[in-house]
Formats: C-alpha cells, sequence, structure tokens
C-alpha cells in the first residue's frame, strides 16, 4: 500500500471519527424568555424572544409544539432570525389547544440540548373585526349589550378595559370557538353620558357642536357621528344623541352666529373673508376686526352684509404669520373668534 493511500485511508477515518463523536456531543440549550403569555390564531407569525438562537442561519433555529396528551408532533417554519428572536409560523391548520413549546439549535454535527417549556404557546380562535357599533352613547350600563352589531358569523361580547365611567370608554370584543376565548379586536370608543352632569343648552360659535358639548362636561372631545340626530331651523341646530333605549336623549340646541370668518389668508397680501349665514342683512354699523394686540379693521357707518353673502376685507391687518387670532366685534360683544398656529404653504391659517 503506498504511502499516499495510507494518508487517505487515516484522513477519511479521522473525518468519519469526528462526525460519529459530533452527533453525539450538545451544544448548550437556548434559553426562552417566559416573561409574555402566548396567546396566538392559527396562521399567525410566532416571536419567541430569549437568548442563544443562531443568527441569519434560520434553518438551525428547529421549534416545534405538541399539544398536550397528544404525540403528535408540529415542526413549525422559521421565518427570521437573530441571537434574541425567532419568529415562526403557526400553521392554518392548527388545532386550538395549548402546546408545549420545544426549540433547539441544529447544524452540520451539532444539536443542541432540547429547551421546552409547557403551557408556553395556547392556541386561541382569531380575533374578530373591528366591532361596528349601532350606537356610541350610552346612558345606562344595561345598554353595552346592545351597542354591537351582530354581523361577523359569532355571537360577539364586548369588553370593557376598565370599570365604566362617565365620557370616554374603551372597549373591545371578543367570541368563543369549542370552548376557547377568541383574541381580543381592535378597539373602539364608546361614551357614558348622564343626563344630570350636562349642560341642555349652549350659546356657542362653534360649528362643532358636540366637541363644546363634551367640554361643558370636561370630557375627552369627539366629533358627530352618523349615530346622531341633527334638526336646522335658522342659525338654531339641535342635536339628538341616540342610545339603544332613547333616540331623542340629552338634545342640545346649538346656537350659531350669523357672522363668522370663512378665509383668513395672513402672509401678503393680508385678507380675510367674512361671510352671513343668515336669511336676513346684518348690520355692520357697530362692527370692527381685532387681532391679538389691537384693533385692525373698522366697518362703516350703516354698513351691511347681504343675507347669505360674504366680503373680502383687505388691506394691513398685521396679521402674524406663525400664529394669533382674529375677533369680529360688535357692539361691544364677541361675535366671531379664531386662533391659529400654523398656515397652508399658500399662507392661509389654519384653524
Amino acid at each position: 500500500m503506498s504511502k499516499s493511500i495510507k494518508i487517505s485511508i487515516l484522513l477519511i477515518s479521522s473525518l468519519i471519527l469526528s462526525a460519529a463523536v459530533a452527533k453525539f456531543r450538545q451544544i448548550p440549550a437556548p434559553i426562552i424568555n417566559t416573561a409574555n403569555e402566548n396567546l396566538i390564531a392559527p396562521n399567525s407569525e410566532l416571536i419567541i424572544q430569549g437568548s442563544g438562537f443562531i443568527e441569519d442561519f434560520s434553518a438551525a433555529n428547529k421549534t416545534i409544539i405538541k399539544k398536550k396528551n397528544s404525540k403528535k408532533k408540529i415542526e413549525l417554519k422559521t421565518i427570521a432570525s437573530s441571537k434574541d428572536t425567532i419568529t415562526v409560523l403557526i400553521p392554518d391548520s392548527t388545532e386550538l389547544g395549548d402546546y408545549d413549546l420545544f426549540i433547539y439549535l441544529k447544524t452540520r454535527f451539532f444539536k443542541s440540548k432540547i429547551q421546552r417549556l409547557k403551557d408556553f404557546v395556547k392556541i386561541r380562535p382569531k380575533a374578530p373585526e373591528k366591532p361596528k357599533l349601532k350606537f356610541q352613547i350610552i346612558k345606562h350600563q344595561n345598554e353595552l349589550i346592545e351597542l354591537i352589531d351582530q354581523n361577523q358569523g359569532q355571537e360577539l361580547i364586548l369588553n370593557l378595559e376598565q370599570e365604566l365611567k362617565l365620557g370616554k370608554n374603551i372597549v373591545r370584543c371578543f367570541y368563543y370557538e369549542e370552548g376557547f376565548k377568541s383574541l381580543m379586536s381592535e378597539a373602539v370608543e364608546i361614551y357614558y353620558l348622564n343626563q344630570n352632569e350636562v349642560k341642555p343648552k349652549l350659546a356657542i360659535h362653534s360649528e362643532r357642536p358636540l366637541e363644546s358639548y363634551a367640554e361643558t362636561m370636561d370630557l375627552n372631545q369627539f366629533d358627530v357621528t352618523p349615530i346622531t340626530q341633527k334638526a336646522e331651523s335658522g342659525l338654531k341646530i339641535t342635536y339628538h344623541l341616540q342610545t339603544p333605549s332613547d333616540n331623542f336623549y340629552l338634545a342640545t340646541e346649538i346656537v350659531l352666529s350669523p357672522l363668522y370668518i370663512q378665509v383668513a389668508h395672513v402672509k401678503t397680501p393680508e385678507y380675510i373673508v367674512i361671510k352671513n349665514r343668515d336669511s336676513s342683512l346684518y348690520d355692520l354699523s357697530n362692527c370692527r376686526i381685532e387681532d391679538a394686540i389691537a384693533k385692525r379693521y373698522s366697518f362703516q357707518p350703516l354698513d351691511q352684509l347681504g343675507a347669505q353673502s360674504e366680503r373680502k376685507i383687505e388691506g394691513n391687518l398685521s396679521l402674524n404669520d406663525t400664529g394669533d387670532s382674529i375677533k369680529i366685534i360688535c357692539n361691544e360683544e364677541i361675535i366671531e373668534e379664531i386662533e391659529y398656529t400654523k398656515t397652508t404653504a399658500d399662507g392661509f391659517a389654519i384653524y
């Protein structure tokens, strides 16, 4: 036997011996962070946090789940991995229930000890869609069950984030499937309003009445929604807040100012446009325009603005580009006031 053949045989034998030894050698197991409970739906990505994972080598991080009291194991597809996270996909066909999680590293020659944690993965029904509300306002706690539009094929259950309180409340919904509670939906807002806590009539100069309405209760602002009905008569608008048991709850009358500022151009050339929203002439004889500092414009005696008419006021109004207030004062009463801190690129005040 030649020397070269002996050397080749020796090298092959060494490799075979090394591989055999390596097959039974185990590297340290990765560590799983158990701080968070893993609730997840089928066909979703699960992010496992820990340490000791293999970065940029997804196939080396092997993850398996096994349902309790079952011998069937499901190997999860690794989507991404880093030193401290592994992202895997829960198959769409995975049954609901509680699963043990097994994770270990597997390289060409070495295999880690298995890291196992009981009750670590809980497969639950997917979250329902964001609930559609039939009503956004309630006046009794027992009206909660009537808020949801049941249109998703399941019987939805409303879940309050905390005890019901006056004003804005955050709610989510869930359902049960095969005895398991689903994941929570996206949040929606509802309002609990008590008739004794509000003013039934507001004399304001705003076309955002429900914001002003909420402010009288020292509550968070909320906008006019389709759940609110409106009746108009001249400069008076009556808003009726609907609840499950009352379509005309907390009727609030808003009195609008006949004269208002439609547009304010605060960069050169400066001008504002005022409009009379009333159905009759508006007397401007004793009216003036002021900013936050001083009087900037006075109307002439016997001046009038026609019904449903507008007028452009031009001149050196000395309006501040970065923020100011503009008032219309008639007979020493503030008829209209706007405040702005920003302008558009074209120089119009944003208010």
